[in-house]
């Protein structure tokens, strides 16, 4: 019984280095991660860690790797803006005053904007898509700033009949 277990050990250890020696030098699978295998293997692993933090729900680390990969390889992937968003919303909703709040919804509208910028020719969850779940947002968190609440819905629904594929919900909310 002791030998199965050493075996088991031997086996786990061997994966876990083998995962662990990933070869980052691959430029069209990795090349959107940093220019050298150093930076890819670091921001890789501060994407694993921004996850991480976000299932922990400790939003100010999280913050600090959104931030960390936000300023390094922000084209690398599209979770990275969507656990920003999530990460903002949920400091939002933990402010302790209203200016407070204020900031943490015009960094989630932001990093729709930027999200946009690097991800608005996706054919799935392009523009139209990212618009959308921006001015959805503004809906529930910017009642009260009227011009940029309908700006940001005449944003979204100029991007969603550009695209053809148009939410009726949201054109509702515009006209209305």
């Amino acid at each position: 019984m002791k030998s199965v277990k050493f075996l088991l050990a031997a086996v786990a250890m061997f994966v876990g280095f083998s995962a662990s020696a990933q070869d980052f030098s691959d430029d069209r699978v990795y090349g959107k991660w940093g220019a050298t295998v150093e930076e890819r293997q670091e921001n890789i692993l501060a994407s694993n860690y921004l996850k991480e933090a976000i299932d922990a729900k400790d939003f100010n680390r999280a913050a600090h790797y959104f931030q960390l990969l936000l300023e390094k390889c922000p084209e690398a992937s599209q979770q990275t803006f969507a656990r920003g968003v999530t990460i903002y919303k949920n400091k939002a909703q933990r402010a302790r005053s209203v200016e407070q709040k204020r900031m943490f919804i015009d960094s989630v509208l932001y990093i729709y904007d930027q999200r946009v910028v690097y991800f608005g020719n996706h054919s799935k969850n392009g523009k139209d898509y990212i618009l959308d779940m921006k001015a959805r947002d503004m809906l529930r968190y910017c009642t009260t700033d009227r011009p940029l609440l309908r700006a940001g819905l005449k944003d979204a629904v100029d991007a969603a009949v550009e695209s053809g594929r148009v939410n009726l919900d949201i054109v509702a909310s515009y006209y209305k």
